[in-house]
């Protein structure tokens, strides 16, 4: 779990090859213990930092990998959030297909449970 805090915090440090190393040892390891959610939300980075870095092959690999973890599991954010890196990936490559992509997202954002919170004056 901590390399993958590790990837997220390299990101804001510019050091891209840092957040891939992490990121890539944390899915590895997460895939080695019982923990479905965070495992996704691992591949789910990487995915995302591969398509951040040029890597589009890898990132798609990645990226239908979360979205069918997400399916699995009845998690809408993860199949919601893997379909809207998954349509930014098909825009950097040039595929005018996105559109369907950032379409399913929106659907199962719109019938996730949402809360709401009121702050105190």
């Amino acid at each position: 779990m901590g390399e993958l805090v590790n990837a997220w915090t390299s990101v804001v440090q510019k050091d891209f090859d840092r957040a891939l190393r992490e990121a890539a040892g944390s899915v590895e390891r997460l895939r080695g213990q019982d923990e479905p959610l965070w495992t996704a939300v691992a591949v789910l980075s990487l995915g995302g930092l591969e398509a951040g870095v040029g890597r589009y092959d890898d990132a798609e690999r990645h990226l239908t990998e979360t979205r069918e973890l997400g399916e699995r599991f009845d998690n809408d954010w993860l199949a919601a959030a893997s379909r809207i890196q998954l349509g930014q990936l098909a825009l950097a490559r040039g595929a005018l297909d996105a559109r369907a992509l950032f379409r399913d997202a929106l659907k199962i954002a719109r019938r996730a449970p949402t809360t709401t919170t009121s702050s105190c004056a």
